[in-house]
């Protein structure tokens, strides 16, 4: 929703019939890794070329791993080339080992993507003080990749990923 102040703007928002999945450049999954029991939970966004991005983070001393990891990858002042985003986990509070985790996903998207770690951010939902089941999350990762698509149905899959308590993607 665009605040009062920014109409001029409202001629420039169209719907994408297609969801994100219909971007020239952009392939989108969404799998069940198995940090849900059943619903899909992990889904990934590639981008062909880097990406300018943005984000605003809180100011207080207690950040979700992803939130930490992922800001310090927009640091770098590399281009994002891969959104991460798991639900049902939100590795919040998690210590040392949430931040380890959230670099390991990262440096795996990297891999299996071919690009720089620092180019990937990662994003977590869920249930807070769980650490984040990486076994699952990698075998999952890498299905993502293998998914990968443009489409109405691949953006709907990762919609579906990345949903806590909504009804609707």
């Amino acid at each position: 929703m665009l605040a009062p102040s920014q109409p001029e703007l409202q001629d420039r928002i169209v719907a994408l019939r297609g969801g994100i999945g219909s971007v020239p450049g952009v392939r989108v999954s969404g799998v069940h890794a198995g940090i849900k029991r059943r619903k899909r939970d992990l889904a990934l966004i590639a981008f062909d070329r880097e990406q300018a991005c943005a984000a605003v983070v809180t100011t207080n001393d207690v950040k979700a791993a992803p939130i930490t990891v992922s800001s310090e990858h927009l640091a770098s002042g590399m281009g994002v080339r891969a959104l991460l985003c798991n639900s049902g986990c939100a590795n919040a509070c998690t210590g040392e080992r949430g931040e380890r985790d959230a670099r390991a996903t990262a440096a795996q998207a990297a891999a299996l993507l071919e690009i720089a770690p620092q180019q990937v951010i990662v994003a977590s939902t869920g249930v807070i003080g769980v650490p984040l089941p990486l076994d699952r999350v990698q075998r999952g990762l890498e299905r993502c990749v293998e998914q990968l698509d443009e489409g109405l149905k691949a953006a709907h899959d990762a919609a579906e990923a990345i949903m806590t308590t909504d009804r609707v993607p």
